[in-house]
């Protein structure tokens, strides 16, 4: 049976499809004084983002490496940008892209519907990337060949603590559509005095993006007192790592998900279903520009 939300996120997948709902929602921001408002308020937001991203080593190294080896000639921080257009007719190819990027997302979210538990993680974590891609590029100007072409994720292996799970741990990489995702999404708030000493600051940038954030399938899905984490389970960051997890178990562990299934060791994948019902369908959303969100 399909729940309220999924006919909810597939509805608007549907919207976001439409190349000309992006169109008109581009052309208001960059040219009408509506648009004000966001490069007023949200721009230097972005910026402060950037200056962070491009503020920790291993990212600004790792980025400078990557150019240099594709032989281009752009700075790192030029990589990542908050998209401007210089005319109406400039728009359509973003309008168009991000349509498709949808579409795909909406094609496959439908098919893990209709799959088994057995392999539907897999299309539906390749369904959350098409949507994370389609919600980045409309307000960022990405180097794709720099985020795109990689997840952001890497499997690392982790010894010695009691939180160590039998199945998978996720590393942040520098450079993927995660660290790209992460600049868009990420909650970022930095008000300060008149003297400059904060007054409200929080950067979920400095959790994800944390040498020491090495979480477990069980830090992402486990919505209860016994997980540490348990305070950014509900995040769609989180939700995406989860999401990349549970297709990385079934693409290249199948026995391993195979024992997770049937519950062999535990009941893990109650706290799985769970999360895909509800954290993962959620991320789907939050993955949609605002004029399609709240549409």
């Amino acid at each position: 049976m399909t729940s309220s939300l999924q006919s909810s996120i597939i509805k608007k997948l549907k919207i976001a499809s439409i190349q000309y709902q992006h169109e008109q929602f581009l052309k208001i921001r960059h040219f009408s004084d509506e648009g004000e408002r966001f490069f007023s308020h949200q721009v230097p937001r972005y910026q402060r983002k950037f200056d962070y991203f491009f503020g920790i080593n291993k990212n600004h190294a790792t980025i400078k490496q990557k150019i240099k080896k594709l032989e281009s000639t752009i700075s790192p921080k030029d990589s990542i940008t908050v998209r401007k257009f210089e005319s109406e007719e400039d728009i359509k190819e973003i309008a168009l892209k991000a349509s498709v990027y949808f579409q795909q997302a909406l094609e496959m979210l439908e098919t893990s519907f209709s799959m088994t538990e057995n392999t539907a993680p897999l299309v539906e974590y390749y369904a959350l990337l098409q949507c994370a891609k389609g919600f980045i590029i409309l307000d960022l100007d990405v180097e794709e060949k720099l985020f795109f072409t990689l997840h952001g994720l890497t499997q690392t292996l982790i010894e010695g603590d009691d939180q160590v799970s039998a199945y998978i741990h996720a590393k942040i990489m520098p450079l993927g559509v995660f660290s790209a995702l992460a600049v868009r999404e990420a909650f970022f708030i930095d008000q300060r005095t008149e003297r400059n000493e904060p007054l409200h600051y929080e950067n979920l940038l400095e959790y994800y993006f944390d040498e020491e954030y090495c979480p477990s399938i069980e830090n992402v899905v486990i919505d209860n007192h016994t997980n540490p984490q348990r305070n950014y389970v509900a995040q769609s960051l989180t939700a995406f790592i989860g999401a990349w997890m549970l297709s990385n178990l079934v693409r290249y562990a199948p026995m391993k998900w195979q024992e997770i299934l049937a519950g062999k060791e535990n009941d893990l994948i109650k706290h799985i279903r769970e999360f895909r019902e509800e954290h993962l369908l959620r991320a789907f959303d939050s993955f949609l520009p605002s004029h399609v969100r709240l549409s």
